[in-house]
This record gives structure tokens, sequence and C-alpha cells, in this order.
């Protein structure tokens, strides 16, 4: 049975509320044989709520498609779940002020249709689980909407939770288009197209969120002012794509694992300006950080551990680069059309580096050398001379126009404080070096005196 709560305003008496609860309990169907037959109908407990009420819906099946177009706040004990209905959202938001909370929301329809779809201001969308076959939540000319603690996740006939797939037809998880100051907090979603999608939706907060298996972790589209702030995404194609954006602030994020694909990256920045990059974690994917076409950034104290490239650019010019730390990666960096970039006191653990004067930064430069990357770009199958003798020899030997690479003026000796490794002393590059030189000597060593005893 469903009940219907009022939350402003006095009650309509005693025998109103007993007409009222009979009125609905009058919908459901018991004795069917599924859950969906015996559903009951939604968009009659909406009709009949009183606009500030609250509508309670108890353990059960609800059939849609349903309309709010009134302030409500519909709230589903444990076990509520709601079913699409055929060509049209299984619910839709018209009225500002609604409140959607622990439901659950069942779509089979295509990609273009969303489960619940959000048209109007001052929504709340908490702890909701959402299956569905196109778009999760949408929000289209919503603005101030809050979207916290949901799940959302793909239906068994769209490729279940196994993971995102460029021939499924998914849709988007959460989709803003032309939808501002949104608040996009604490939520997971897993297996569809992009799990967060926005465009022309300026200044929204997407913080602590969880996407993996997706196309696109976290997808922004021409936005102004959106801070993305301590989420996590792995598995995916691309972390994070942000394009054609300015001043976002990209924080305390954590990006592993991208790396299935040829085009895998943890943060793709394309067409971004005067945005702050700083303090994320980029480990084992593909590419780390890539840039094209970027400029005026600032990039500080991101760590980009063990991925095949650690930084790529690509004519992108201008940007601030320092602090960072780079461990483990098989090519630290690519550098093409992008001279003016500013790197200062960055960490390379492949960098030749010699600290003269102890004040902690390498009195030696750091180049990155575009030779191989401009040579794969015309001619792709030399990828498989990738550090070939021939190729690194080559490399050593370009220095043609090197007053335009980009290149770190000041590498650190050690990985700042606080970043992996950054507990090494302040001798602890000279350290390893010398390590290493001792156990080559003593190797060498048991070579020539068993190669003598042998003889």
């Amino acid at each position: 049975m469903s009940i219907l709560k009022r939350r402003k305003g006095t009650g309509t008496g005693a025998i109103g509320g007993l007409l009222l609860i009979g009125l609905l309990a009058s919908f459901a169907s018991p004795g069917q044989a599924s859950a969906e037959e015996s559903a009951s109908e939604l968009q009659s407990l909406i009709d009949a709520a009183k606009p500030g009420s609250e509508i309670v819906l108890a353990a059960g099946s609800y059939s849609g498609p349903a309309v709010i177009d009134k302030p409500l706040a519909v709230r589903g004990e444990d076990g509520a779940t709601i079913y699409g209905g055929e060509g049209a959202a299984a619910l839709t938001v018209r009225a500002p002020g609604v409140e959607l909370s622990g439901i659950k929301v069942v779509s089979a329809e295509s990609d273009k249709l969303a489960a619940i779809a959000v048209e109007a201001d001052d929504a709340v969308i908490r702890e909701t689980v959402v299956v569905s076959s196109g778009l999760g939540i949408s929000l289209r000319d919503a603005d101030r909407a809050l979207i916290v603690g949901n799940t959302v996740y793909p239906s068994s006939q769209n490729g279940g939770v196994d993971g995102y797939t460029g021939g499924v037809r998914t849709g988007n998880g959460i989709d803003l288009y032309d939808s501002h100051d949104a608040r996009i907090e604490g939520n997971e979603v897993h297996g569809m197209k992009d799990g967060i999608y926005l465009e022309k939706s300026h200044r929204a907060s997407v913080e602590a969120n969880r996407v993996y298996r997706s196309r696109y972790g976290i997808h922004c589209m021409y936005t102004d002012g959106t801070l993305i702030v301590g989420n996590e995404g792995e598995y995916n194609v691309t972390g994070a794509m942000v394009m054609g954006v300015r001043d976002a602030v990209v924080t305390d994020n954590s990006f592993r694992k991208q790396s299935e694909n040829v085009h895998s990256q943890g943060l793709l920045l394309f067409d971004v300006q005067t945005s702050r990059i700083e303090r994320n974690t980029f480990e084992g994917n593909r590419v780390g950080i890539y840039m094209e076409l970027s400029s005026n950034n600032r990039l500080e104290a991101n760590e980009v551990l063990r991925n095949f490239v650690g930084v790529q650019f690509l004519e992108s010019a201008d940007n601030e680069f320092t602090r960072n730390t780079f461990l483990s990666n098989v090519i630290e960096a690519q550098a093409t059309d992008s001279a003016g970039n500013r790197l200062s006191n960055n960490y390379w653990d492949a960098a030749q580096a010699l600290d003269r004067d102890g004040d902690g930064t390498s009195d030696l430069t750091y180049a990155i050398n575009p030779f191989f990357a401009t040579a794969v770009d015309r001619t792709p199958a030399y990828q498989l001379f990738f550090q070939a003798p021939g190729m690194t020899f080559l490399s050593g030997l370009f220095t043609a126009n090197n007053n335009e690479w980009s290149f770190d003026a000041a590498p650190l000796m050690n990985p700042p404080e606080g970043a992996e490794g950054g507990a090494q002393s302040s001798d602890g590059r000279n350290t390893a070096v010398g390590a290493i030189g001792i156990a080559l000597l003593l190797a060498a060593a048991s070579i020539i005196y068993w190669g003598a005893r042998k003889s």
C-alpha cells in the first residue's frame, strides 16, 4: 500500500484520510503472477497528492511513465521499484523543487530516453538506483539540481555490469545540458556510455563520484567554472575528458587503469584554457595526461605513475607545469609543437641529474625530445622501433630547433614531500645510482673471477 503524507497545511480529517488511503489501496492488484502485472499506477498517486506533500512508496512495483508537475517529495521504502513505460521516461519532473529519494527506477527505453528526466529547477535526487538501457538521469534546462548518492548502471540486455562496449547503445549515466550550478556528489556509475556528462552547463560541482567501465568517466563540453574534485575513475576509455572549457578546477582525483583502449588516457584536455589541474593521481593508464590545443593552464603537484606515456603535449603552449612527480612511466613525456610551456621543479625519475650546490634541484635541464613522437606521427609503423638502439641513437642526434622544445629548467632531485617516493633522503637519487653502480661492478667482478677459474 502506498501512503500519502502532507508536509504543509492542515489535514482533511479522519474520514478524508481513510477515503484517501482506501483510494490508493484500490490501485494494488494482489494475487497477480508477476511484479509488473501487479504494479500500481504511479501517475494516479501523483495526481491525488497535494502540492508540497510527500508520497511514500511502500515495497512493491509501480508502473510508469509518470509526470510530476507539482512540488512533491517521492520517497521509496526498501523494495519500491518504478518500471518505465514505452516511448517516454519512466519518471519526468516538470515542477521546481521536486525531491526523489530511496526509489529504484528501471527503464528499457533507447539511448535517447532517460529513466529519470528532469526539466525544472531545484530538483533533488538522492539515494536512488537507476537501471537503464538509455540515459540514466538527464537534466535539461534545469538549474541548481542536487544529485547525490545515486547508483546508475545498464540493464542486462545492454551489457549488464561488465562494462561499456562501443557496439552497445547505452546512454550516459548522469547527463546535463544547459543546466547550471548543479551539485553531483557521491554517485556510482558503471557500464554506461559516459558516466557523468556536462554540456553547456556552467559552474557544476562534480565531487566524490566513482565511475568505472564506461567510455568517458567524466565528460565536460563547453562548460565554464566546473569543479571536478575527489572523484575516482577506473577501467574507462578515458578517466576525464575536458573539452572547450575555461576556468575548470580538477583536483584530488584518482584516474587509474585507463589502458584497455588505444585511445585511453587518465585525463584528456582539449581546448582548455585558464584552468587548474592539481594534486591528482594518474596511474597505470595508457597516457596519464594528454593536452591538445590548451594554454594558460596550471598543472601542479600531480602524481603520474606507471603509465605508458606520462604526459603528452600537442600544440599546447604557455602552460605552467610544476612540482609534479613522474615515476616508472615507460615514456615520461612527449611534446610536439608545444613551445612556451613553463616546466620547473618537477621530479622525473629517468632524468640525468646533478646537484652541485645542494639546493635540491638539478643543474641539468630535462628536455623533452620530440623526435620519436614526430617520427611515429608521420609513419605509425615506427612504433615497432620503440626504444630500439638505433631509434635511441637517432633521437640523441636530433637537436634541430631544440630552443623550441619543452624542457624542465630545474628538475627536482627527489619527489616532492608527500608524493610517492617523497620520503627519500636528499641524496636518494645519487644513492640509488651508486647502488646500481656497485651492483654492476660486483657482477662484472664475479664474471671475471669465475671465467678465470674455468680457464
